[in-house]
């Protein structure tokens, strides 16, 4: 079955195999929604899996998986279990139309197609009117010798109702720069709908968006900027934004819809046929797309990075609806898993994920309808992560850090939508990629409200000789409400003498790294104790830490990568890991004498104490934090 000329397409994309959960969950039915699954997991906490796609539909008060598979009687083909109910005739005749269902309301296509060329009004060259009975699979409807070259196909998969028109040959008629040729469809709304560009503009022709809006001027859907392309692929002659272009009109009631490219690039010598025009009608809202500053597309399956298609460099945008999140939830994991469908060049690219909390009023969420230097410019500040790509496939889960966790439940307790900019290390690079925003995800834990906030994540606590002073060094990856910490020291570990107030950072999600030097010189061991108080007064006590003096033999105790401590000294006897209940996981002795020890804690990520005992029983204890 050739497929190549895609028309109205209903999208709500499938759920990619990288969601399969690998842990003892139970799925939280009642807190599904329409884009998301809730889990319960093993240690209390919850995890929402955040489709960049609806993945249920509405089945009265419940959200069932939506199930694809085509059903049939007498007369019709329909799908009911999917976001769009679809329903197609069997025997199409001169009045035949498609009917949807979305969220209770009747949109209607008439299956009657026709080709139309456009100079300054619409004319109409031919109607297609020829079809054949209705042949379908477990998925897909074909309407064979609706004209001759042309043939209409409708998909149906996960949560997507998709429409090829194939066309085979070049139309006849003028050319010239001002002259476009396409597809014009009827489209019957409900009552006080209407189609409106998402840019408003003298031209009757727009290469914008088009929104559907309800009679209170809400968007319901979303008619993204076409796409049109030869048999080439996309891949190959690129996504001609600037050329393809939709013009809306409207008729006793009916609106119709004209996906249209300018005869010049049709009749080119190069031109590869059969040729794909490819509008799509997406629900409002949930989107992706690219901006470059020479132009801009909005549409989840074209999202592009990199230098292509005759664009400068492309910045990418992805959005998600996060409204299964609780209000005021607190977010312990902030992870995205990017899948990209096609790339210009499978050369490793190092990629940067952002923010995109800078733009305001109409500019905040896409689609954007325009080229918007604030958002180009926004899609590059605010940094997450980093990563690499090279081929197609699915990239993650990359964890986006404190501030991205902070900045998810702004989003969550203000508007419902979270979005994140993608953008190349190397602008500009010709090794484009482009993913599919409707199978881009989010994987969110978080605890339900109220939930206790940390007023500070301590990473590291030590004291070491410098200068020979006692120099106390303490780091936090992140600060809330943080007033000031107190250093305390004790020459007995059990009664301690407060020495200096160091002010902290108040709010932050940055790691920030303190020093203090105790101006008293040591040549015994001493221990020297952090604490912490916030602004309304309450303080958290940490863990001591021992310092041997500067005549002592010194040990150095760190943690690194995989959950592993490096411990150094020149006469370690043993080395004991010890949990906040002061629980022993590791008891290490030095039988050989090393100088220089790494040792698996196969901890969980968190703060653990490490005890190292010398060879003349000193004892060194010090806090790491093991991720």
């Amino acid at each position: 079955m050739n497929k190549l000329l895609s028309y109205l397409t209903l999208l709500v994309l499938p759920v990619p195999s990288a969601f399969a959960q690998t842990l003892t969950t139970v799925e939280l039915t009642e807190q599904r929604d329409m884009y998301s699954k809730t889990y319960l997991l093993p240690d209390g906490q919850k995890q929402a899996l955040i489709h960049g796609g609806p993945v249920h539909y509405r089945n009265g008060e419940n959200w069932e998986e939506i199930d694809p598979t085509l059903s049939s009687n007498n007369s019709t083909i329909y799908n009911s279990t999917n976001v769009f109910t679809s329903i197609f005739p069997k025997k199409p005749s001169e009045n035949s139309i498609i009917q949807y269902t979305y969220e209770g309301e009747l949109i209607e296509l008439s299956l009657t197609k026709e080709l139309v060329q456009f100079s300054s009004g619409i004319n109409v060259l031919e109607t297609f009117d020829g079809w054949g009975d209705a042949i379908f699979d477990n998925t897909s409807i074909l309407y064979s010798d609706i004209n001759a070259g042309v043939e209409d196909v409708y998909e149906i998969s996960n949560g997507e109702v998709k429409n090829d028109l194939l066309l085979h040959y070049a139309p006849g008629g003028l050319t010239g720069s001002n002259i476009y040729y396409g597809f014009r469809e009827k489209i019957t709304l409900p009552s006080g709908w209407k189609l409106q560009a998402a840019t408003q503009e003298n031209d009757p022709k727009t290469n914008h968006g088009i929104f559907i809006l309800d009679a209170s001027n809400t968007p319901r859907l979303l008619i993204p900027a076409p796409i049109v392309h030869d048999a080439n692929g996309l891949e190959n002659n690129g996504s001609i934004a600037n050329d393809a272009a939709f013009v809306v009109e409207e008729e006793n009631g009916s609106w119709y819809i004209s996906t249209l490219v300018s005869s010049e690039w049709i009749h080119h010598p190069e031109r590869a046929f059969p040729i794909t025009f490819d509008p799509t009608i997406t629900i409002a809202g949930n989107t992706g797309g690219w901006q470059s500053q020479n132009n801009f597309v909005d549409n989840p399956n074209y999202v592009f990075i990199g230098v292509c298609c005759g664009n400068l460099e492309h910045r990418a945008w992805l959005k998600w609806s996060v409204s299964s999140i609780p209000t005021n939830a607190c977010v312990n994991l902030l992870e995205m898993e990017l899948y990209v469908n096609f790339v210009g060049n499978a050369a490793a690219e190092l990629v940067h994920a952002f923010d995109m909390m800078t733009t305001t009023g109409t500019n905040l969420w896409g689609p954007y309808g325009a080229i918007m230097t604030n958002v180009y410019n926004d899609q590059a500040t605010g940094w997450y992560t980093s990563f690499t790509m090279t081929s197609a496939g699915t990239y993650g889960w990359y964890d986006l850090g404190p501030n991205a966790y902070n900045d998810l439940m702004t989003m969550v307790n203000s508007y419902g939508w979270y979005q994140v900019g993608i953008i190349f290390d190397n602008e500009p690079s010709t090794n484009w990629k482009r993913m599919t925003a409707s199978l881009c995800n989010l994987r969110v834990t978080y605890e339900d409200p109220p939930c206790t906030i940390l007023p500070i994540e301590l990473s590291s606590f030590d004291a070491s000789c410098k200068d020979g002073q006692a120099e106390i060094a303490w780091t936090t990856a992140s600060e809330f409400h943080n007033d000031f910490f107190t250093i305390s020291k004790s020459v007995d570990g059990k009664q301690f003498q407060e020495i200096a107030q160091i002010s902290g950072a108040g709010n932050s999600n940055q790691t920030i790294e303190y020093t203090y030097n105790d101006d008293a010189r040591h040549n015994e061991s001493v221990y020297y104790r952090l604490s912490q108080t916030d602004y309304d007064g309450a303080t958290e006590i940490f863990l001591p830490t021992l310092f041997n003096g500067c005549g002592q033999n010194e040990i150095s105790i760190s943690s690194e990568e995989g959950n592993k401590v490096r411990v150094r000294g020149e006469s370690i006897a043993s080395v004991e890991i010890l949990d906040a209940m002061g629980r022993s996981l590791v008891n290490h002795t030095n039988t050989s004498k090393a100088s220089s020890i790494l040792i698996d804690s196969e901890a969980r990520k968190g703060i653990y104490l490490v005890r190292v005992i010398d060879n003349l029983g000193v004892t060194t204890t010090e806090q790491v934090y093991l991720d």
